[in-house]
């Protein structure tokens, strides 16, 4: 998927008290049409005294605490100095979006088995794919041409569920095949010379979904329109060691203002005082909304203890800061579609240009090089990118988008 940005609207209004800084007011608004999938523009601020910090920074420009360190590396985030130059990280990559779109019209859903530098090996596999599968199963096989990559694709679905049964089916003989999302492109495939009619794509009016990526402690909420995509975004607290929170896709199943908080039993004993519950108020760590997951034990929900935002402290819920969480239940619908999914490493398109956003793994999951290249090949950006800047970026792990061209 390939998009620009025009930024709509950012504005970000704070109040402080004299320890900790409390929200009063953020938006963050961006249309997103076809041709870059990167939006925000960097930005810097010099330190105002030595009693600011760069949590009072990061609070003023709706930023988590993991963004501004790791956009600020040698710089003591609870004493940067007088006049010391900061970088605010206001520029991001999306996220994989594929899950979220699952049933919009376009893109199709299919399963890529090979892809070759030479159209010999992209031949074979076509050929072996013709002799193992089923007649049935060969509907909408083809070879594809991505620059300088021949890939050997099959199946186009409409449905996502459908594409992965297709892809469990065909597993037993190409156990590597991807699932990915597509636009068909009539010009790049160079056999067979016809494909049957495609599917038909069922359109929905403007639909809207919820991606939180837990590497970056960001969530965003996108939605489709007919111009572009809707972006809005937010940074986050998440589960600790432990508790980690969960991933998957799920849907909003109720909206909450005032909500009681259960204590669950492991932390009863932490707040005697409550009993099994805690009442609406400034003491209850749910704040004033709440969004229920279709796993009910999860909330996307505000907060009374805004520094645990853009840090891994919770006990398995997404936290929000006050005003943020506010905004969000007040634009989200029942069943709207939540994607949680961890994604350390992003690759995306400005300007025709690559561009790579690196987050540091915690999870120990990935193997980060082999990745950012089969993200590149995805994006058909590989032939494009440098990739001594990308193993540099991969090293640094900056958390904000790098060039991954000279130009």
């Amino acid at each position: 998927m390939q998009y620009s940005v025009k930024k709509v609207s950012l504005l970000l209004v704070f109040l402080f008290s004299c320890s900790t800084p409390a929200w009063t007011a953020s938006a963050a608004t961006f249309l997103l049409s076809k041709d870059t999938e990167a939006f925000g523009a960097l930005q810097s601020h010099v330190i105002e005294s030595d009693e600011q910090t760069l949590v009072d920074v990061a609070f003023e420009n709706n930023l988590g605490y993991n963004e501004i360190e790791a956009a600020n590396p040698g710089i003591d985030p609870w004493y940067p100095k007088k006049e010391t130059k900061i970088t605010l990280p206001t520029f991001w990559l999306l996220p994989d979006t594929e899950e979220c779109f699952a049933n919009l019209p376009g893109p199709y859903h299919t399963i890529q088995v090979g892809s070759f530098s030479e159209p010999v090996g992209a031949a074979k596999v076509y050929q072996n794919f013709i002799g193992e599968i089923d007649p049935q199963d060969q509907a909408y096989l083809r070879v594809e041409k991505h620059n300088q990559y021949y890939t050997v694709r099959s199946g186009l679905f409409s449905d996502i569920e459908e594409a992965k049964k297709y892809r469990d089916k065909i597993k037993k003989i190409f156990p590597d095949g991807i699932l990915f999302s597509t636009h068909i492109k009539m010009e790049k495939i160079i056999y067979p010379a016809n494909l049957p009619p495609l599917p038909v794509l069922v359109e929905r009016p403007e639909p809207s979904c919820i991606i939180v990526n837990l590497a970056e402690l960001r969530l965003y909420r996108i939605t489709w329109k007919k111009e572009g995509l809707s972006l809005d975004t937010f940074p986050v607290g998440i589960g600790k060691y432990g508790t980690e929170t969960i991933r998957g896709r799920f849907s909003i199943m109720e909206k909450l203002t005032d909500p009681v908080w259960f204590i669950p039993p492991s932390l009863q004993h932490k707040f005697p005082e409550h009993k099994k519950t805690v009442p609406p108020g400034p003491d209850n760590p749910l704040g004033k909304y709440a969004l229920r997951l279709s796993t009910p034990d999860y909330l996307i929900h505000g907060t009374n203890k805004p520094l645990g935002i853009g840090r891994r402290v919770s006990h398995g819920c997404i936290r929000m800061n006050p005003e943020d969480i506010k905004e969000l239940h007040s634009m989200t619908n029942i069943d709207e579609e939540v994607v949680i999914l961890y994604q350390p490493v992003k690759i995306g398109e400005k300007d025709g240009n690559p561009y790579i956003e690196v987050h540091e793994d915690y999870l120990k999951t990935e193997n980060s090089p082999q990745r950012a290249i089969s993200l590149l090949q995805k994006h058909d950006l590989l032939d494009k990118a440098d990739l001594s800047l990308m193993f540099q970026a991969l090293k640094e792990k900056g958390g904000i988008p790098v060039s991954l061209t000279n130009k």
